[in-house]
């Protein structure tokens, strides 16, 4: 009876609206601070609750995540960071005890029945949430709203094909906070609760997608279920149970952790439909004729319906780590179990978690970490930059493309410091890493795989690897297999596919011969540390034979220098080298096709001299003749590989061109890294000065060459730099074996046209080190993205062409009266009137010229740039811009490119004229 009073009681002070804060119907009541041991816990009925908060009984139910959250973490181990609000055990708001006022609730307009009926609460009375953001009571009750599902696996198998209990699950983990096997069943079968370490890797992701630290973004949400490894996290899955959760589109860490528990039922129920999926598909398995399956075929074939691609090697070792050692993974208590084991490594073997250690140790801690959400990660943390570098040492270069992916993906909002990263999160990325590149390699296995017999020939893997960087020629092929003992002739699967993928880039697709040569160029050019600056990259380029532009090699260095710090080691350059290769493949193709080289084609020295000229590789008849004769493989003494009337294969083409660029250096060399073009146009500037054929001119006529190269060469110190540069003309040309007599002795009156070519080069080396200088300088202030930078520069190109294209026409009598040109036309304008060296006499300035030329843009290319973003500049921003422009731009002669970078970031940091939204809304209008 006295329960009851009290009931009544509490019922009659909510309808009467007197003390309606002071009644707490879950918690027991309070005295002086302690609890009164004599009184029970007060509870409501659902028909009581429905009758006080005018809701349906189970929506005043409140969601029990919180429940099982805070039981478990105990306050030192994971206190909430400040700022962030702590939750009783029914996941409410601690109660706040209130005056009463003795002021009654209105009364809602009576309905049909004539009775009043109180609106229910939501915490929004008298305030906009959406714009001034949800309390805490209001997210509160917001969660309450909806009853938390529950789903109950089963594992269940006939009595006829049960066997032995499987052994107890194991208590050990892989480091602090990593779960271990019988933690990670817990997402399968315990409803009582997250364990410590469980809220601990909660807390870290909710710190990793959080804005400034406070709430993950709805749009955030599947990124942070896929980092916390669940298997069924879709973007619709995630979407449809966010609108189910919470009406607002951001959760604080106690939605979080009530959104991921409750994220727990859809992993369950998506689990046992895959189950089911698998029994399906176990049955043809079993069929008369089909070859019987392994416990590590079944489990990979499993992984396979999550969309999880994984080896046998790391399925084996998890097989064993889940204490499945003599199970088939046949059954559904094994292949849960076998979840749980892969949960605790990521899928990796011990070797993968041992290089992942080694790889993170590496890094430097960092000790700046003040978040108590940071801090729960335990251990050891890495500063946010050093993630990048650790994966790439742990995994290889060559995972760049898809490492850039992830990294946007885990980067923070504008403006914000990116979070630290501990050891279980950093093998957190590692998996998702590798997972990319096993769903990249098993998409290009199954399109290579027509029969679908799961194998592929080598034929087949050949085209398979092409688009992973390795178009291998028959050596390079051949060298592979035989350190994969594998015959020409084999069928491989896709664990041998993966294998041989991991040798192509630990050779980064070379011979052994080849990357010997290859190190030793790069060890003629780099330091005592074994590092090589990247503005010596283009040297040791021209220095092999290579005539790839400076922007050309720009474009090669960013794609390897990931980190950004200026210098390449030798893994570095190889990985580089291999892209050159790449690139020389694709022009060898090309001209082989052109010139119809194929095996049943034409194969006479002219038509290769041909083709090996349309690869801008030039060498004469005789010496063709010469390097053919050299190139007969060496296992076939006598055979004619290049016989005119054989044809040519592709392989055999490749072989004599490589051949060829590497007897090309020395002619190089001697030519200064000009083209012959090139080389011939000096020529014929320097025999302007030499009409009596003497093979030499006094220094007299040499300052007169150079007079137009818009350097003071007549002032006392100009003359000493002058014969300076000379001396080391001389210098050069001597070392690419050029001999005495065509070289001259230092200090001699006598200048030889050698020498002259050679003083060109430095002249234009010193120019192509400062612009370098100032790119490299600008690129360490810039906050781009290498992928960002690539785009301005692509933006950039295309505006300082449209302006080359406006001077040309401008200095075209033709083109300005007939302004109808197309773009075709107008480039040809524009290369006819600065392209005068081939065939004509030009000045030695006009050479230098050509090759110092740096693309410029003008201000008002910036401003027509920024038209199509909607852009229409007030005056004040007009002005601004044209300070800016001017501060930037000193001498006035345009913006080049580090310049352009400095006003785009500029922009970006200041949001100029908004263009952060209107960039944002002009990509949105590009992609719909």
């Amino acid at each position: 009876m006295r329960l009851k009073a009290r009931r009544l009681g509490a019922l009659r002070a909510r309808r009467a609206g007197i003390g309606v804060e002071d009644v707490d119907t879950d918690t027991p009541p309070i005295s002086g601070g302690r609890e009164d041991p004599n009184l029970r816990p007060l509870r409501l009925s659902p028909k009581e609750s429905h009758a006080l908060s005018g809701q349906m009984p189970e929506m005043n139910r409140q969601s029990n995540s919180a429940l099982r959250a805070q039981p478990a973490l105990p306050s030192s181990a994971c206190d909430l960071p400040e700022g962030s609000r702590m939750e009783d055990a029914r996941g409410m708001p601690p109660r706040q005890d209130k005056k009463d006022t003795g002021e009654k609730p209105p009364l809602a307009p009576r309905g049909a029945g004539g009775r009043g009926e109180q609106k229910p609460r939501t915490g929004t009375e008298g305030r906009d949430p959406a714009k001034e953001g949800p309390t805490e009571e209001e997210r509160v009750i917001s969660r309450s709203r909806n009853q938390k599902k529950t789903t109950i696996m089963n594992v269940e198998v006939p009595q006829a094909e049960k066997k032995g209990p499987l052994p107890a699950p194991t208590n050990t983990t892989v480091a602090e906070i990593f779960p271990s096997v019988e933690q990670a069943l817990d997402r399968f079968y315990n409803d009582s609760g997250f364990t410590p370490p469980e809220l601990r890797r909660i807390q870290t992701v909710f710190n990793r997608f959080a804005s400034g630290g406070q709430d993950v973004a709805r749009e955030w949400l599947h990124q942070a279920l896929v980092q916390l490894g669940f298997l069924m996290a879709t973007e619709a899955s995630v979407e449809l149970l966010a609108k189910e959760t919470t009406e607002y589109g951001t959760l604080d860490q106690s939605d979080f952790i009530d959104f991921v528990d409750r994220f727990v039922a859809v992993e369950r129920s998506g689990v046992q439909e895959k189950l089911a999926e698998w029994e399906l598909g176990s049955e043809g398995s079993k069929s008369k004729g089909a070859l019987k399956q392994t416990a590590a075929d079944n489990a990979q074939r499993f992984m396979r319906l999550f969309g999880v691609v994984c080896t046998k090697e790391s399925v084996i070792e998890v097989i064993g780590h889940a204490g499945l050692g003599d199970a088939m993974c046949g059954s559904r208590e094994e292949l849960v179990r076998f979840l749980a084991g892969w949960r605790t490594c990521e899928g990796f073997t011990k070797a993968d978690i041992t290089a992942a250690r080694e790889a993170f140790d590496e890094c430097e801690e960092d000790t700046h970490v003040t978040s108590e959400g940071l801090m729960a990660a335990r251990g050891k943390l890495i500063a946010a930059d050093e993630i990048s570098n650790a994966l790439l040492n742990f995994d290889s270069l060559y995972c760049a493309g898809h490492l850039r992916k992830l990294m946007t993906i885990l980067a923070p909002e504008e403006g914000e410091k990116p979070a630290s990263c501990g050891f279980w999160e950093f093998l957190v990325c590692a998996r998702r890493l590798r997972q990319m590149q096993y769903v990249e390699t098993t998409e290009l296995f199954e399109k290579a795989d027509a029969d679908e017999d799961k194998l592929v020939s080598v034929d087949e893997l050949k085209e398979l690897i092409k688009p992973l960087g390795f178009n291998l020629v028959k050596a390079e092929l051949e060298a592979l297999l035989e350190e994969m003992k594998v015959a020409e002739d084999a069928s491989i699967d896709f664990d041998e596919v993966w294998s041989f993928v991991i040798a192509c880039r630990e050779h980064n697709g070379f011979t052994e011969e080849e990357a010997e040569e290859l190190t030793g160029f790069f060890n003629k050019f780099c330091d005592e540390s074994g590092e090589m600056p990247n503005l010596a990259v283009f040297d040791l380029l021209r220095y092999m034979g290579h005539t790839s532009s400076l922007e050309e090699v720009i474009v090669l260095v960013e794609q390897v220098d990931f980190n950004g710090n200026g210098t390449m080691d030798s893994g570095e350059f190889l990985r580089l080298m291999r892209l050159q290769k790449e690139q020389n493949l694709v022009c060898y193709q090309k001209a082989y096709d052109e010139g119809e080289l194929g095996e049943d084609g034409n194969s006479d020295t002219n038509t290769v001299h041909t083709a090996l000229g349309a690869c801008d590789l030039h060498v004469t008849m005789g010496e063709l003749q010469s390097l053919r004769k050299e190139s007969e493989p060496a296992d076939e003494p006598g055979e004619d590989t290049f016989d005119d009337d054989a044809g040519l294969s592709f392989d055999d083409f490749t072989r004599l061109a490589e051949k060829v660029r590497s007897y090309i250096p020395k002619l190089t060399r001697q030519r200064a890294y000009f083209k012959e073009e090139d080389v011939a146009a000096m020529g014929r500037a320097f025999e302007t000065q030499n009409p009596d054929e003497l093979g030499h001119i006094t220094v007299a006529k040499m300052l007169f060459l150079v007079a137009d190269l818009g350097m003071n060469f007549h002032s006392l110190e100009g003359r000493a730099m002058f014969f300076k540069s000379l001396d080391k003309a001389r210098e050069a040309a001597r070392a690419a074996e050029i001999s005495e007599e065509e070289v001259g002795n230092p200090g001699t009156p006598r200048v030889r046209f050698t020498p002259v070519v050679h003083f060109i080069r430095g002249l234009v080396k010193q120019h192509e080190d400062v612009v370098n200088t100032r790119q490299e300088a600008i690129m360490k202030l810039i906050r781009f993205s290498s992928e960002e930078v690539v785009q301005f520069k692509e933006l950039f190109h295309q505006l300082a062409c449209k302006t080359n294209l406006e001077q040309a026409l401008q200095t075209n009598s033709t083109a300005i009266r007939s302004r109808r040109h197309s773009v075709g036309a107008a480039s040809a304008i524009a290369i006819r009137s600065e392209d005068r060296i081939a065939g004509s006499t030009v000045t030695l300035g006009q050479i230098f010229r050509s090759f110092t030329k740096v693309e410029r843009i003008s201000g008002s290319d910036v401003a027509t740039m920024m038209q199509p973003l909607g852009f229409k500049l007030t005056l004040p921003e007009k002005a601004e811009l044209t300070k800016r422009l001017a501060e930037v731009d000193k001498d006035g002669a345009g913006l080049d490119f580090p310049g352009f970078l400095e006003i785009m970031q500029w922009m970006v940091e200041s949001n100029f004229g908004g263009v952060i939204e209107k960039s944002a809304v002009a990509v949105k209008k590009a992609a719909s």
